[in-house]
């Protein structure tokens, strides 16, 4: 065998003598010394050390490998680049005979970065378990090494490009490495490649010469997150978990317990700055509060550190308060919902790490053991989430109050908004999130859905409000009062006065400041029927009073639960003139069906 140019580097920069290392035993550590140069014999050993090294403990991605109809597609696909890189963008694009790496067939950025995340490794792997067929090895050693090739490290350290930014414009002719090694995609491809390296690595394809390849570029991976992790935000938490596991599912190279310690004095710390003190992730986004719990319901299985466990327990208070009988929760924000099972395994998965947890217990069973909160209003104060319910079954009403601190990125201009669940559905959704960031053309989706006339919420003239911090003045089990200083010149006073089946609101809106005010009601898909101060939709009937005389216009709209997915629903804006010397009091009585 030609000896690997690759795999000196192996001996010499990236593995320990394994002394210390849990698989010291095998008696394969004495080639592990920085002074040998590897010659075939070695490789083979090398190989021959990782297939028999025990990883039934070590970290994973994937939960289940058991092999599914989707996994089938994404694989078969994959064998002729047909990559699955996006839900929201099937069928999957074609990259190419000779796969072109920079392909961006929409200029959504997520289509962009989520391609090097290579999503459909795992599932190629999964077929290959399950059919033993070398077609899904051979290729999956085929693209690895094509991505390798083609999508080099720009450089040691990696800077937010000009204009390639979650919340901005694309800058189409940035370097393909700033896409291809963001921070956060190199963290998921840690992450996934543990298992990979797993499924693949008894395959005849899976070479001692590939082996010194995958470890070389995956010591290149943490080495780089670890010079790279975000210093900020929700990144930081995935990138630091990557860290993490990457280095425990590869102790064996020598900065292994350096990165392990790095990454736990950053999850511990950030544990703190994102998580505000009632136990809402500062996002203020149930989709990424989740993640965050799943992210540290993952370190506690490998780590024991008490203060993470309160602060996990607070986390997951959080989740099921603001969880609604059929299993979803509210939209507001970038939230997304995948679905009842997809949330049920998460339930499943936290429950393992608290055992002791009943609540958690009687929703990821599905109320057959453990039991539910006894509470039926409750305020999350920092956050500003407000919840009333008339109990938890499901025949029950639920209502959920969205009135607080300014948000990070994934937050809109939704101050004082609120959803109604009852009867079995959600009554009045929130417009929730169509899509990222991207051109022009994806950016004016995206701003459409963020728009705080398209929530239920008091605008003047129809525009985005200055400020979305609420101030609480008063809580109760039937009242919430809030003040906001949305627009110069306007401040807006919102009182909640909850009754089970019904719902009265008394918007006050003083200062100086000129213009139409509008109060916003939006409904679920259906009819809506206007007679004056009076609008009955699907599930609601709200009729309006104030103190100068207003009427009801019908406004059509949207709403999305799912990424790229949209659906009609009506809404009806109460307006009235304000002049400069008004106080307006608007009453709004909302009956439920």
């Amino acid at each position: 065998m030609k000896k690997h140019y690759l795999f000196p580097a192996i001996f010499a920069a990236l593995l320990l003598s394994l002394s210390g290392c849990r698989e010291n035993r095998t008696g394969v550590f004495a080639l592990l010394d920085a002074r040998k140069t590897g010659g075939a014999a070695d490789e083979v050993a090398l190989l021959d050390y990782f297939r028999s090294r025990d990883m039934s403990s070590l970290p994973c991605d994937r939960k289940d490998f058991t092999p599914t109809e989707k996994d089938r597609k994404i694989a078969d696909e994959a064998l002729v680049h047909r990559f699955y890189v996006h839900d929201a963008y099937q069928p999957s694009f074609f990259y190419g005979e000779d796969i072109d790496w920079t392909y961006w067939p929409v200029k959504d950025n997520e289509l962009r970065w989520q391609l090097h995340r290579q999503k459909w490794f795992t599932p190629m792997g999964v077929m290959y378990q399950a059919t033993g067929d070398e077609k899904y090895a051979r290729e999956y050693v085929y693209e690895f090494r094509d991505w390798i090739r083609k999508n080099p490290n720009g450089g040691p350290a990696w800077q937010q490009p000009g204009g390639v930014v979650s919340a901005g414009e694309i800058a189409q002719d940035a370097p393909n490495w700033e896409f291809a090694w963001r921070p956060l995609e190199v963290g998921i491809r840690l992450m996934a490649h543990m298992d990979h390296f797993r499924l693949f690595l008894n395959a005849p394809e899976f070479t001692p010469e590939f082996l010194s390849e995958f470890l070389v570029n995956y010591h290149e991976h943490l080495s780089f997150l670890s010079k790279n992790i975000a210093p900020r935000g929700n990144h930081r938490l995935f990138e630091a978990q990557a860290i993490l596991f990457g280095s425990l599912f590869f102790p064996e190279f020598k900065e292994s317990r350096k990165w392990q310690k790095e990454a736990l004095k950053i999850l511990r710390e950030e544990i703190e700055l994102q998580i505000l003190p009632d136990g809402v992730q500062e996002e203020l986004d149930q989709s990424y509060h989740n993640a965050m719990i799943d992210v540290y319901a993952s370190v506690l299985q490998y780590v024991q550190d008490e203060r993470i466990r309160e602060r996990v327990g607070e986390m997951i208070a959080f989740t099921l308060g603001m969880t609604y009988p059929d299993y979803t929760f509210p939209c507001f924000g970038d939230c997304r919902l995948h679905g009842k099972d997809h949330y049920l395994s998460f339930l499943q998965d936290w429950l393992k790490v608290f055992p002791e947890n009943e609540h958690l217990r009687w929703f990821a069973t599905e109320g057959r053991e453990g039991s539910p909160y006894t509470w039926k209003s409750r305020a999350w104060h920092d956050a500003g989430f407000y919840v009333y319910r008339t109990g938890w079954g499901p025949d029950d009403t639920v209502l959920i109050i969205k009135a607080g601190k300014a948000g990070a990125w994934h937050a809109q201009p939704d101050y004082g908004t609120f959803e109604i669940w009852s009867a079995g559905r959600n009554i009045s959704p929130d417009s929730g999130c169509y899509i990222y960031g991207g051109d022009e053309e994806v950016t004016r989706m995206r701003d459409w859905f963020r728009q705080t006339r398209v929530h239920n919420t008091l605008t003047l003239d129809g525009e985005n409000v200055e400020r979305t911090d609420c101030r609480e003045l008063a809580f109760s089990d039937s009242t919430l009062v809030y003040e906001h200083d949305s627009y110069k010149g306007l401040t807006h006073k919102r009182t909640y006065s909850w009754r089970g089946t019904s719902l009265e609101l008394l918007d006050e809106a003083y200062g100086p400041a000129e213009g139409t005010v509008e109060v916003h009601f939006f409904f679920a898909p259906g009819l809506l029927t206007l007679s004056g101060p009076v609008v009955e939709g699907p599930g609601m009937k709200v009729s309006c009073t104030s103190s100068v005389p207003g009427a009801f216009r019908e406004e059509d709209g949207w709403y999305s639960q799912v990424y790229r997915q949209r659906a009609r629903r009506q809404g009806a804006v109460y307006e009235i003139r304000k002049s400069a010397s008004d106080t307006l009091r608007i009453r709004s009585v909302i009956n439920i069906l």
